[in-house]
């Protein structure tokens, strides 16, 4: 599968799941995306049942550094690039490419799906669709996605 079918079938995966902090929330949205684009468990085995309240899940995964840098710290660890979309008069969606892990100015996670930022929303099941204005730093796994089907996202 190519990054899109992937993503697309990911998102159909999780579309109902109902939202329940520390267990599936916009941090682990993404954190099971990258595990699935990387073919590990990584992120969301280290996140899942470790906080439930939003405060204890900044307080798991952000220390005091706050969410989004939390992210790129993370991510960026496991080879995770840096994605330049903006200049200092103009931002370039065409830069993003499906299933890159988007950070908005909401300081809320999502990827992008070749047409807007999606996100799991707080509070709610399905997905939350955000416009790419509102996006404020880029990432993506450099290498093809894992093609082992032997990685559940749970």
């Amino acid at each position: 599968m190519n990054r899109s079918e992937l993503l697309a079938a990911y998102l159909a995966e999780v579309w109902g799941r109902p939202y329940r902090i520390g267990q599936w929330d916009c941090i682990l949205f993404i954190a099971e995306w990258a595990d699935r684009l990387q073919g590990s468990e990584t992120f969301a085995r280290k996140l899942r049942g470790h906080y439930s309240t939003e405060r204890e899940g900044l307080a798991t995964f952000t220390s005091s550094t706050g969410v989004n840098p939390a992210i790129v710290t993370a991510l960026g660890i496991h080879d995770w690039q840096a994605v330049p979309f903006r200049t200092k008069t103009l931002l370039d969606p065409l830069s993003f490419q499906p299933g890159d892990i988007i950070l908005t100015d909401f300081h809320h996670p999502g990827i992008w799906d070749g047409a807007a930022i999606v996100a799991q929303p707080a509070r709610s099941t399905g997905v939350l669709r955000i416009h790419f204005d509102h996006a404020t730093f880029a990432l993506r796994f450099p290498a093809e996605p894992h093609q082992s089907q032997d990685v559940p996202i749970s």
